[in-house]
């Protein structure tokens, strides 16, 4: 999952070479999760990162490393914010096509209209 990728140089990586792969007009759909949700940790995190300063010790702003309840393993993920996905697309060749708001802990798979609230569903061409 895009949103597992640990680092905002390897996920340009990994979208420029989707970017090689598809031919003109081809797309990339994928969902990854909304910084600004409210029912998810993504606000949380924000807090943290101001508050803790993480920037100045190699977080990205929306990073997350969590733990499943009864898990041993650390995994992380990055919450993103519309600006910053439409931005790191248009870098790699990519544009978006269409970016919904849909419902994952909160009204699950129904299309929202607040931008405070579900996942990003991404629908992205190459130009």
């Amino acid at each position: 999952a895009f949103g597992h990728v640990p680092h905002s140089g390897l996920r340009k990586q990994w979208l420029r070479k989707v970017h090689r792969s598809l031919k003109p007009g081809g797309l990339l759909l994928f969902d990854v999760f909304n910084l600004n949700d409210r029912y998810e940790w993504g606000p949380s995190a924000l807090k943290a990162y101001e508050r803790l300063s993480l920037g100045d010790q190699g977080y990205e702003r929306g990073d997350v490393f969590y733990q499943r309840t009864g898990g041993k393993e650390t995994a992380f993920l990055h919450y993103f914010e519309e600006p910053e996905l439409r931005d790191l697309l248009a870098e790699c060749g990519l544009r978006v096509e269409r970016l919904l708001h849909v419902g994952y802990t909160h009204r699950s798979g129904q299309l929202l209209q607040e931008p405070d609230a579900g996942a990003f569903f991404v629908k992205a061409v190459k130009e």
